[in-house]
């Protein structure tokens, strides 16, 4: 009779316990490999791949570079380039083709042609910044006596285009001469004193609406001599022509009288106030430079200017 430990179908504890020891370890070992598994898939949802990190990686901004425009005192102020500068500046074509005389072409002028150059001379338009105002460009001379704005005359500076600071008024774009700075230096060497510089720099838009409203301009006529002459040559047609005729003559007179080239929107003119010896001064320079313009009016101002190739001065005495 054979006993039960050697019976077929049934192991001793010996047999069984490394039998179940190697299941538990199989077990433990697929559990182990399974969250494993689980745990990178979600770490590879959670991490970007390589190609994926570099679609969504920020492109670096190409800010443009700024350029500036460097003075005899060696100080530097912004210039105004590229699409910035053509939206001011407006198109020469068409600020030429506009009338000063209608209501209409002078908004247009306020809104496209502020800034526009009729000199076309090379005289780059800058930003002005509130830290640049006491910024010297010369020796004597600073930013902000440049780029001045009349207190009288800011109404007619296009909207949000102006920094005020300590009750004065300044353009926040401009153009500045580097000659007008010589020769402004040279007139203070003679002098020997300190100028008042009134004005600078005036823009297209902005100049021309000085003249309009104000130094004759707003009611300019043709004089005496120039209406008579006018009736006669339309005597016999009728006094609507007469009438006519003298309306076109008054017109041409207040068109004659806006200095739509005036040097100052090139930013090459300065009225300065007057003191005794200046305008002696400024004429002296002017002529021994052998172009610029000098002149006086019947207010307490000296215009001078940097024009090229000619010499202008008035009145003629």
């Amino acid at each position: 009779m054979h006993s039960s430990e050697n019976s077929p179908g049934i192991t001793s504890d010996q047999e069984e316990a490394p039998r179940e020891s190697r299941s538990s370890w199989c077990s433990a070992k697929n559990t182990i490999l399974s969250v494993s598994t689980g745990i990178l898939a979600l770490i590879s949802t959670l991490v970007p791949s390589e190609a994926e990190a570099k679609k969504h990686q920020k492109k670096p901004e190409n800010k443009p570079k700024i350029e500036y425009q460097v003075f005899p005192s060696g100080a530097k102020l912004e210039r105004v380039t590229g699409g910035r500068l053509q939206e001011l500046e407006g198109d020469s074509n068409f600020c030429n083709s506009l009338n000063w005389l209608r209501a209409k072409d002078r908004r247009e002028i306020r809104a496209k042609c502020e800034y526009y150059n009729p000199w076309n001379n090379g005289v780059p338009l800058l930003r002005i910044h509130p830290k640049d105002l006491k910024v010297k460009l010369a020796p004597h001379f600073t930013v902000g006596e440049l780029a001045r704005i009349d207190p009288k005359d800011r109404r007619f500076v296009r909207g949000g285009e102006m920094i005020e600071k300590d009750g004065e008024f300044y353009g926040k774009y401009v153009r500045i001469d580097r000659e007008i700075l010589t020769v402004l230096e040279s007139i203070r060497a003679i002098l020997d004193r300190e100028i008042e510089i009134d004005e600078g720099y005036r823009g297209y838009g902005y100049n021309g609406m000085t003249y309009y409203e104000g130094q004759g301009c707003k009611n300019a006529k043709v004089g005496k001599r120039a209406a008579k002459r006018i009736r006669n040559e339309m005597k016999g047609r009728g006094k609507k022509a007469i009438a006519k005729a003298l309306r076109d003559a008054n017109t041409g007179a207040k068109q004659a009288c806006i200095k739509e080239k005036s040097v100052h929107t090139s930013g090459g003119a300065l009225d300065m106030a007057k003191v005794p010896g200046l305008y002696d001064a400024a004429k002296y320079v002017v002529e021994k430079r052998g172009s610029g313009g000098v002149g006086r009016y019947n207010s307490p101002i000296i215009h001078v200017d940097a024009r090229d190739n000619t010499i202008a001065m008035w009145p003629r005495k």
